[in-house]
């Protein structure tokens, strides 16, 4: 019998929510506060947004509504309290990426893509075990599936949400259009102190 282990969900939603309000917050942002250097290549990556502001509270409780789809999955406690850790913007023009990496202390993270130009770039999310390629490779695997893949591919488009857990490792590819990919990342925790 065959069991499966280790899993790493991906959820992804078209959420209703005003983008022009968002592209046009984020520009203003993008304009008062000065790029952070992080997981960024290139592009634009803004520190902790204020989480009261207006525009983005139809998207914070998209955020809220739709995390607890992944906690539910996970068995996660219903005791606990959701907590937005925090929430930022990312304007990538021609070139800019993410570099891989992941999100300590959350046990949720996700993005919301606001302005997604063709060609932009999209959201690669690699297998756990990293020396997973060695071994599963197109010289060993006759036919790709979700079950044997290395890495999962996850196309942009405006007004999708993504999650996935905090701890996936994950970057985006380079923008390869003329125009400005624009997204709010986020992560989401707990109130309790309970993360490590």
């Amino acid at each position: 019998m065959i069991k499966e282990f280790f899993s790493t969900p991906v959820y992804e939603d078209i959420i209703e929510v005003n983008n022009n309000e968002i592209i046009n917050y984020s520009y203003e942002v993008n304009k008062i506060i000065p790029t952070v250097k992080k997981s960024n290549i290139i592009g634009y990556q803004s520190d902790s947004l204020c989480q009261s502001d207006i525009v983005l509270q139809p998207l914070i409780k998209n955020i809220f509504d739709k995390s607890k789809i992944l906690l539910n999955y996970f068995n996660v406690k219903k005791t606990l309290t959701l907590k937005l850790l925090n929430i930022w913007v990312n304007i990538n023009p021609r070139g800019g990426s993410n570099c891989v990496h992941n999100h300590p202390g959350s046990f949720v993270s996700g993005v919301y893509y606001a302005q997604v130009p063709e060609n932009s770039g999209n959201l690669i999310l690699t297998h756990p075990a990293v020396n997973y390629e060695y071994h599963s490779n197109n010289h060993t695997i006759e036919k790709w599936n979700d079950k044997n893949g290395a890495r999962v591919i996850v196309i942009p488009q405006a007004g999708k949400l993504v999650l996935f857990p905090g701890w996936a490792n994950h970057y985006v590819e380079p923008n390869d259009s003329e125009n400005h990919r624009i997204s709010l990342a986020f992560n989401v925790g707990f109130k309790e102190n309970i993360m490590a």
